[in-house]
C-alpha cells in the first residue's frame, strides 16, 4: 500500500514539475516585498530525489530508550551523505514531530522536533529550527533546517538537515 501511494505520489510531483517547466512565463509588474514567495523548480526536483526515513523507532516518543549499544545519529550521518532532503514514510510516519518528546526517544537520546510553523506554500524552501529535547528541557538544542513543501497534501514536507554541528546522539522524530 505504502509502494502505491509513493508511486502515485512521484506522479504526481513529476506532472506538477512538467507543468511548471512547459507554463509560459507571464509579466508581473513590481510587487512589493510582502509577497508570498515562488515556487522554483529546484524545490520540486528535491521532493523526487529526497531519500525516506522508514524506520519505526522514529515514532517512539515515550522517552524508551531502545536498545541499542549505540544510539542513533542522524545529525553525523546527515552531514556524511552531504545533507541529503528527506522525507518521513512507512514506519516513521508522515512528518517531523510537531510536540516535544522526553529523552531517550525516536531511538537516541536528543529526539529533534520542530514546534515552528510549515511552509503554506508548494515548493517554496523555508529555513526553520528542530529543538532538541534531553535532560534540561524541550528546547535544549536548536538547529537550523529547510523545509519544503512538494505539493497540497496535508503532510507533504521534506526536510533538509542544515547545520555543520555534528554532535551525535541526535535523530529526527517522526509522527
Amino acid at each position: 500500500m505504502f509502494e502505491l501511494e509513493d508511486k502515485l505520489q512521484k506522479k504526481l510531483i513529476s506532472a506538477l514539475i512538467r507543468c511548471r517547466k512547459d507554463r509560459q512565463p507571464t509579466t508581473v509588474s513590481a510587487l512589493p516585498s510582502t509577497t508570498t514567495p515562488q515556487a522554483t523548480p529546484s524545490a520540486l526536483v528535491h521532493c523526487e530525489e529526497a531519500i525516506n526515513l522508514i524506520e519505526p523507532w522514529r515514532t517512539d516518543t515515550n522517552g524508551t530508550r531502545l536498545n541499542y549499544k549505540v544510539p542513533n545519529c542522524d545529525t553525523k550521518a546527515m552531514m556524511k551523505a552531504g545533507y541529503p532532503w528527506f522525507r518521513f514514510s512507512k514506519g516513521a510516519g508522515n512528518r517531523l514531530l510537531d510536540s516535544c518528546p522526553p529523552a531517550y526517544s525516536c531511538g537516541t537520546h536528543i529526539g529533534l522536533w520542530t514546534d515552528e510553523p510549515m511552509p503554506e506554500a508548494v515548493g517554496v524552501e523555508t529555513a526553520t529550527t528542530v529543538y532538541g529535547s534531553w535532560t534540561a528541557g524541550c528546547k535544549q538544542i536548536s538547529l537550523p533546517i529547510q523545509v519544503v513543501r512538494c505539493s497540497d497534501l496535508q503532510n507533504d514536507f521534506l526536510y533538509k538537515y542544515d547545520s555543520k554541528d555534528d554532535g551525535c546522539s541526535r535523530s529526527f522524530c517522526g509522527m
